[in-house]
């Protein structure tokens, strides 16, 4: 049982995650009529938040210990920011100053700041709750 727990416990964070990105995308920030608008610092919590949630729920999803859940996540959404980063920069050459690099890069780093704070959240939710694998206490007697 944990083997499926470890099978279909991470894809089904990320599922999750994918649809709480679809329902934040598509849900409309800017009610007609106002002129103040919180699209910006919306966004960036939401970018935060949606690349927060796959570690949480792939370390509330799988068995034991759960930090090696959480640095599979971590991982996976790494790898995912480099591969959009390099397809950014070498795939697509730029054709914009160096400034709209640093920001562009700046950018990234927030999508960094998601994993990062799933994994302290789930280090503090989960830290006696299976975060490491037990280790077996064996008392045994010394002879003197």
């Amino acid at each position: 049982m944990n083997v499926l727990r470890w099978i279909f416990g991470i894809p089904l964070a990320f599922a999750v995650a994918f649809g709480l990105l679809y329902v934040l995308v598509t849900f409309d920030t800017d009610p007609p009529g106002y002129s103040f608008s919180f699209s910006f610092a919306f966004r960036v919590f939401e970018i935060i938040i949606i690349f927060s949630v796959p570690v949480f729920l792939s370390c509330l999803f799988t068995p034991s210990p759960k930090k090696y859940a959480a640095l599979i996540s971590v991982s996976l959404i790494t790898l995912a920011i480099v591969a959009l980063f390099i397809y950014l920069f070498i795939a697509n050459p730029p054709n914009h100053s160096a400034e709209q690099a640093v920001s562009v890069l700046g950018k990234y780093m927030i999508l960094i700041a998601g994993p990062s704070i799933g994994f302290a959240v789930s280090y503090n939710v989960f830290k006696n709750k299976g975060w490491e694998k037990k280790s077996k206490d064996f008392d045994m007697d010394e002879f003197d």
